[in-house]
């Protein structure tokens, strides 16, 4: 026994000390075997995460919040999240899948959207995003009610009110912040039939909230900017069909949008120049589109291919006129019963000759067809005055065809020719016999400035390599746009007077038009650490046909530059600079009887933008910094001078003030992996715009233009930091 029992311990320790030395050698192998476990989960699980955090913001700015939320000098929330799941996910075989997404949730600008699909077979989807616009800097004013209302009184005691505002009336004054609101829900699905047949359904909603500023001339000549509401809601709905096969494959879809505005009644103000009346306002009218698309496609074979479609739509008005209309005259009629028809039509083919030859042309037709009939509108008295409508239709033919020759594997040359012909027309039956006119109803008077026209561009481009280093591009376009001009224009559709155009004036972008189109760009791959670039576009317009006045020409130049340095996979810098400048010669007259009182003024545009950015990744890729800077520039003004010739030649002469904005922007991030699943983010933002817009002066007090709102140019000076933590998980 006692032999037995000394031989059992001496295994047992044996056997542990075994035991042990297997697990000390095995531990490391065991470690490798998890991690490359995770390795491989990583490349075929989707990564989920949960990202929290703060933002801090410096200084208020309705301009620097315009868009994202953060107008107010205060620390907002920051979370975004994206969860993925389903059996269809880390290759388990199934086929269901649902994800989770959200983006900005801390502010208003935000989105969620989620959805659960069975591959191949049928998917649903939510979706939710808001977003905030602030529209306004230094916005005052006296009238009691808040952005949505329609109905604005002046306050007791504040007394009649003129193009100027007194020192008793400047208490009143108070500051709102115009912005508008707009929310979207959505509800998509989809369902497979079988292989090749499917159905597609959504639905959208759209609620706008709050106001924007309008312009509004109140009596004794006094203008104001006031609140527009924007109550609106618009629902849209669509459904699709879709097929596709071996080598065809068609989509025939349902679309319609349904719009209705809350404020339906007038938006009503005491006058601004005189408290006892009111100035009254209207609102959008409920509306109604329909739409039928039509799209597919056909592969002929390998080398030939033919797409195209096919959409007819109609969009309905017929809100009473009794929800926005206050005067004593018999209306023509109790709606407008508008009704606008668009058809489209598009088709294209495209071709490969040979490996090296490449065809491809297209054709697009658009019409819109204004079948609203025309009638003859009274302000005051049904026998005076008076305003008829003209609904307005248009028809757009245009051709392309390109052909593309891979010379060799360097060389690449690029032909191609555009057509468009334009067609515009109105119902003028009643404005072409109106009583009062100049000209006999032989003549008439034409609603239209340019009933036609037709354009003409060839574009030729050519590639090249060179050295496997260096890669050129340049192309020219020449384009001749002949516009039919009518004289008979009318631009005030009036019963009374015949307003015709003023002999020579054209709309410079309707009238006839011959363009020069230069570009030309290089990139040097100087080593395998260095790539520069440059780029440049030169265009000339000559508007020929501005005799007399209106734009005769037009120029623009633009250059882009760009270097990259990489010295290590791990770090990277560049720097990039655009300038571009934009000139227009036009010529203006004080009388469209007296042509000689001519001058000529010269609007000049000049955006000038740099920039430098860089990344580094230290502690094997654990710790990422990025840095990025930029400095813009932008400048805007009018040069005016006196024509020979001209009895204005001595008086007109002379420069506005510039209209200019300069951005500066820094961002600094850096982010940590601190494991697998933890990472902590921190950055810093530096903002500053600096504007003047001479715009702005009208609106302040003191000025005699119009109602002083204090409505300013916009110029800020943020600085913002957060910091965050990110949970991934897969």
């Amino acid at each position: 026994m006692k032999t037995q029992h000394c031989d059992f311990t001496q295994a047992t320790l044996v056997r542990a000390v075994q035991l042990a030395l297997l697990a000390m050698f095995a531990a490391p192998g065991l470690a490798l075997a998890d991690e490359e476990e995770g390795d491989t989960k990583a490349l075929v699980c989707p990564t989920n995460y949960l990202e929290i955090g703060a933002i801090n913001v410096s200084q208020g700015s309705p301009k620097f919040g315009e868009y994202n939320g953060m107008k107010d000098a205060s620390v907002y929330a920051m979370a975004n999240v994206a969860l993925r799941g389903g059996d269809g996910n880390c290759q388990k075989g199934g086929a269901l899948r649902w994800q989770v997404d959200g983006k900005d949730l801390g502010t208003t600008s935000r989105s969620l959207s989620a959805s659960v699909a069975e591959q191949g077979k049928w998917k649903v989807g939510l979706s939710f995003d808001e977003m905030r616009h602030y529209t306004t800097t230094g916005y005052q004013t006296p009238f009691l009610g808040s952005p949505g209302d329609n109905n604005f009184r002046l306050p007791a005691g504040f007394g009649a009110l003129g193009a100027t505002i007194t020192n008793a009336q400047r208490p009143f004054m108070r500051d709102v912040d115009v912005y508008n609101k707009r929310q979207n829900y959505g509800i998509n699905g989809s369902y497979a039939l079988n292989d090749e047949w499917g159905v597609k359904i959504g639905f959208k909603r759209i609620e706008q909230s709050g106001a924007k500023l309008f312009g509004a001339n109140a009596s004794s000549g006094s203008g104001s900017l006031l609140m527009n509401p924007t109550e609106y809601q618009t629902n849209m709905f669509n459904v699709a069909l879709s097929y596709v096969g071996d080598s065809a494959y068609a989509d025939l879809e349902y679309r319609n949008s349904l719009f209705s505005n809350d404020n339906k009644a007038l938006i009503t103000y005491n006058n601004s120049a005189n408290n006892t009346a009111t100035y009254i306002g209207v609102q959008p009218p409920d509306n109604s589109f329909h739409q039928i698309n039509l799209a597919g496609g056909y592969i002929f074979s390998r080398q030939t291919k033919l797409t195209g479609g096919l959409s007819y739509s109609r969009n309905y008005q017929t809100q009473n006129f009794a929800d926005s209309y206050s005067g004593t005259v018999t209306l023509p009629r109790n709606d407008l019963d508008g009704d606008v028809r668009n058809t489209h039509a598009d088709l294209r083919l495209t071709h490969q000759f040979t490996s090296s030859l490449n065809f491809t042309a297209g054709y697009k037709y658009n019409e819109r067809d204004n079948k609203t009939d025309a009638y003859r509108w009274y302000p005051t008295s049904a026998t005076a005055g008076g305003r008829v409508n003209a609904p307005l239709s248009n028809e757009r033919q245009q051709f392309d065809a390109k052909l593309t020759w891979r010379i060799d594997k360097r060389q690449r040359v690029d032909l191609g020719y555009e057509y468009e012909k334009i067609k515009r027309w109105c119902n003028d039956k009643l404005f072409k016999t109106a009583p009062g006119q100049a000209y006999t109803a032989a003549q008439g008077n034409e609603c239209v400035q340019v009933p036609e026209s037709d354009e003409n561009r060839f574009i030729a481009g050519y590639k090249l390599a060179i050295l496997d280093t260096v890669n050129f591009n340049a192309s020219y376009t020449y384009a001749d746009r002949d516009a039919d001009v009518s004289k008979y224009w009318a631009p005030i559709l009036q019963t009374g007077t015949n307003h015709l155009n003023a002999p020579g004036f054209t709309s410079f972008f309707e009238g006839s038009r011959r363009q020069n189109v230069v570009k030309t760009g290089v990139t040097w791959q100087v080593s395998h650490h260095v790539e520069l670039g440059l780029n440049a576009r030169h265009s000339e317009d000559d508007y020929y046909d501005a005799d007399t006045i209106g734009v005769r020409s037009g120029k623009t130049t633009g250059f882009d530059l760009f270097a990259n340095f990489n010295p290590s996979a791990d770090t990277s810098y560049g720097a990039w600079a655009s300038f571009q400048r934009r000139d227009r010669d036009m010529r203006s007259s004080t009388s469209n009887a007296n042509l000689n009182n001519i001058w000529g003024d010269k609007l000049n545009d000049k955006d000038n933008s740099v920039g430098l950015f860089g990344k580094q990744q230290l502690m094997h890729g654990k710790l990422v910094f990025k840095e990025d800077f930029s400095y813009s520039d932008n400048k805007t003004w009018y040069k005016t001078r006196g024509v020979k010739g001209s009895t204005l030649t001595s008086t007109a002469n002379g420069s506005t003030p510039d209209i200019r904005s300069i951005l500066t922007q820094l961002r600094l991030d850096a982010t940590y992996q601190y494991d697998k699943t933890s990472s902590f983010s921190a950055g810093y933002l530096y903002q500053k715009l600096k504007s003047n817009d001479y715009w702005y002066y009208a609106y302040e007090a003191g000025h005699s233009i119009g109602f002083p709102t204090n409505l300013q140019e916009p110029n800020y000076h943020v600085d913002m930091v957060y910091l965050a933590y990110r949970y991934s998980f897969q």
